[in-house]
């Protein structure tokens, strides 16, 4: 019935008004805002049959039923109108065999971060592809699928990896899957996907190398990481840039500073040239072997190759070295550094100051953790709770606890709210000394200063 009225409309004279056709628009939106899915297919697949052309058709299509919708006071607005209205135009164009036009739907509605279809009428649209043997659109329409964070279903993955292994799909289709099914958690279906490019002869790209090793890396697996690139070898491929950020942090953050160095040695053997990010990550990696004297010969050899090859170290390299420094004891060499940074023109962040105040309290020279405090204020720095809490430590653990419940009160007159943990530094510092009485006390004035009990650790 649609389709025979549309058909009178399109053919009618050049006289007729062009509100015969935004009468069917109204009508459309009224079904889709009905949830009236089939019928409004239905009147969707005679719109777009009778436009010109048709395939372009399908995105003003879509504008115009959502502008007609809120002209018509039909609310275009809830996720499920315009869900549905895109769903109902990418089932239409389906089903009329005219894909490009949905594709490109989908391809505006994704760049826009707009309500995307369902996942039924993803499918449906894919298994059409299919049937063209269009493997290329099929991966680009997973990749529109994915790229706002939508989550697809098993059917919608499986037919992603029936995709990736037909005769005749290229890299990029298994790069579009293999990195969809990292984030969604499928490792062992991804080794599957991987192998599946051997047995096709698909040959992977770099991009395809790197996904592998990043994965990997991201759930642990150290020694897995390492074959995709001894792989990359294999096929006569140089690791670039991107594949040894990836190999050099996968090991820093488990501290393995012996496979960190390995590839640092590879990276040089290959001529490529060390920037301030591989050696940030290397003082990171070195950050985490422990805080002993032993521990910083690493750090400061990395700095000290950095200035030979002229390349300026940066917060990140400076915080790493202060932090180490004052761990170990070495307070005023860590200072030292702050003040050859503010040479070179660089102010020290609220972390660099605490780093020091955390330093000096451990080093038991309470005193210069005020002189910091003035000092942070003249340079228009802000000391926050992590600064007084690094002070009210180092007393407590000095037996000053009168001083630390005066650094305590001082905090609100700095507008600086205490913290569970400023709390029970000093309560724990009464219990320790049996002033039990004092410690219930300082409980209850936390607990009515507004500090939530369940932080409390």
């Amino acid at each position: 019935m649609h389709r025979l009225l549309l058909r009178c409309f399109l053919c009618s004279s050049s006289s007729t008004t062009p509100t015969a056709g935004a009468g069917f628009i109204r009508e459309l939106a009224t079904l889709v805002a009905a949830c009236h899915f089939h019928t409004s297919v239905g009147l969707a697949k005679s719109l777009l049959l009778y436009s010109q052309p048709p395939a372009t058709s399908v995105p003003d299509l879509y504008h115009t039923l959502v502008s007609t919708a809120a002209a018509s006071q039909v609310d275009p607005h809830p996720p499920s109108f315009l869900s549905n209205a895109a769903s109902a135009l990418i089932v239409a164009s389906a089903l009329l065999a005219l894909p490009d036009g949905a594709l490109w739907l989908l391809s505006l509605l994704a760049d826009a971060h707009a309500n995307l279809p369902s996942l039924s009428s993803y499918n449906l649209l894919r298994e059409f592809l299919l049937s063209l043997d269009r493997h290329a659109d099929v991966g680009r329409a997973f990749d529109l699928l994915n790229a706002p964070g939508a989550r697809p279903d098993t059917f919608t993955w499986n037919k992603a990896i029936q995709v990736s292994q037909r005769p005749g799909a290229h890299a990029f289709s298994y790069n579009v899957v293999i990195a969809g099914l990292w984030r969604a958690g499928r490792g062992s279906d991804v080794v599957d996907v991987f192998d599946e490019m051997a047995k096709r002869v698909v040959l992977p790209s770099h991009i395809t190398y790197n996904t592998m090793i990043d994965g990997h890396i991201k759930i642990g697996d150290l020694e897995a990481c390492f074959r995709p690139r001894d792989q990359m070898l294999h096929h006569g491929m140089k690791s670039n840039m991107i594949t040894y950020n990836m190999l050099l942090s996968g090991p820093c953050h488990a501290g393995r500073i012996g496979e960190m160095t390995v590839v640092l040695y590879e990276m040089m053997s290959w001529k490529m040239v060390l920037d301030g990010f591989i050696y940030s990550i290397r003082f990171d990696g070195h950050s985490r072997v422990g805080d002993s004297l032993e521990s910083l010969k690493g750090p400061f050899s990395t700095f000290q190759n950095m200035k030979s090859r002229l390349v300026s170290p940066n917060h990140i390299t400076y915080n790493a070295l202060i932090n180490g420094l004052g761990k170990a004891e070495r307070i005023t060499e860590a200072h030292a550094l702050v003040k050859e940074r503010e040479k070179n023109g660089a102010s020290p962040s609220v972390e660099t100051f605490n780093m020091l105040i955390d330093g000096y309290g451990r080093d038991g020279q309470l005193e210069k953790n005020f002189i910091l405090l003035s000092d942070m204020r003249e340079k228009g720095v802000k000391p926050n709770v992590v600064s007084y809490g690094f002070i009210v430590n180092a007393f407590c653990k000095n037996g000053k606890i009168p001083e630390a419940v005066a650094i305590l009160d001082d905090m609100f007159h700095k507008d600086v709210l205490p913290s569970a943990q400023v709390y029970n530094a000093i309560i724990d510092a009464y219990i320790d000394c049996d002033a039990t009485e004092q410690a219930f006390t300082l409980a209850e004035k936390m607990k009515t200063s507004g500090v939530q009990l369940h932080a409390i650790c």
